[in-house]
């Protein structure tokens, strides 16, 4: 049995990760600068936000936990700006 396929043109590729969480921490992590810190309520939270600032390429990132149970998350494009 033979198929027929047809090649479209200008078709947008949706994003791989559309409605994901890790959508969610890119748009606010591209919203920082270095040294900027987000408190996020979950480690899970912390460490979802860290992937994103480094694929952004911040290149030091930093997760503290808080005295109210929160976590602070830095970002850092350069060393020099700890």
């Amino acid at each position: 049995m033979s198929e027929e396929y047809t090649i479209h043109t200008n078709i947008p590729l949706p994003n791989a990760r559309s409605g994901s969480r890790s959508g969610k921490w890119k748009s606010k992590a591209l919203k920082m600068q270095s040294g900027d810190c987000i408190f996020v309520p979950t480690m899970t939270d912390a460490n979802s936000l860290a992937r994103a600032l480094k694929a952004l390429g911040f290149t030091k990132v930093a997760i503290r936990k808080q005295g109210d149970g929160t976590y602070g998350v830095w970002g850092f494009l350069n060393v020099d700006d700890l």
